[in-house]
């Protein structure tokens, strides 16, 4: 797509199961039938976003509120949390603290910079064939509604494969778009947010940096492991010698 983000964030964390590196999201896991989210599209594309909106509201006062009503694709997954679980998804998304350890990479860098790699991204798409993709979809008989249609730039490049806007100003408004995205995101991922080890994308020690947070994190959490295995150790010799048995 042509999204390109500001923030970067990588998630290591540690468990039972072993150290495992994931994508830092705050979105929520839980999972929905294809046939409820269709049903829910096609009341937004027959009565309209706001009444599908007006839907949530209903039951949701608190979601509602902080989900924009042509934000159709988040209308549909928090009404898909509530008819499946009965639980509101703005009380849904209220989790517990993982049982795990994590450390979180996120990268970032000067914001004219982050617009000039954006541009050339942008760009980049459209000589290496962004147009000619539109076309093929289209012609298939991809419509434009469909979630996977809704990506950052993908109706303006839909309008100049119509014939509704020329190039230059397609490629326009999807730069602008997407400097507006990247924006959002730093309210989504703050850099004052002290979970997040920040790092300069732009700078030539980041590779580095990240690596020696990673190995650090992973060294210190093993630490703990072998400290706990050997309290356990002890625990079952304790156990055996007065008789107390651990079970199977």
């Amino acid at each position: 797509t042509a999204a390109a983000t500001d923030a970067k964030l990588l998630t290591l964390s540690s468990s039972s199961q072993g150290d495992q590196l994931t994508p830092f999201s705050s979105a929520s896991s839980s999972s929905s039938s294809a046939q409820a989210q269709a049903n829910l599209e096609a009341q937004a594309a027959d009565e309209g976003h706001h009444a599908l909106w007006q839907s949530l509201d209903d039951v949701d006062p608190v979601a509602a509120s902080r989900i924009d009503s042509r934000n159709i694709r988040r209308v549909v997954r928090a009404l898909e949390v509530y008819r499946e679980t009965g639980i509101p998804f703005s009380q849904a998304q209220r989790r517990e603290e993982p049982p795990y350890r994590s450390m979180v990479i996120g990268l970032t860098m000067d914001r004219p910079n982050l617009y000039e790699h954006i541009d050339q991204r942008v760009e980049a798409m459209v000589r290496d064939g962004w147009p000619q993709e539109l076309y093929h979809l289209l012609a298939k008989g991809y419509d434009m509604e469909l979630p996977s249609m809704s990506s950052l730039g993908y109706r303006e490049m839909a309008a100049y494969v119509r014939g509704e806007l020329p190039l230059d100003e397609a490629v326009y408004r999807i730069k602008t778009s997407t400097h507006r995205f990247a924006r959002h995101q730093y309210a989504w991922f703050r850099l004052g947010d002290t979970r997040i080890n920040w790092l300069d994308a732009d700078s030539a020690e980041t590779a580095t940096r990240a690596h020696d947070l990673a190995a650090g994190f992973v060294g210190e959490t093993k630490h703990r492991r072998t400290n706990i295995s050997r309290k356990l150790f002890f625990a079952e010799l304790w156990c055996e010698s007065n008789g107390i048995g651990l079970g199977p």
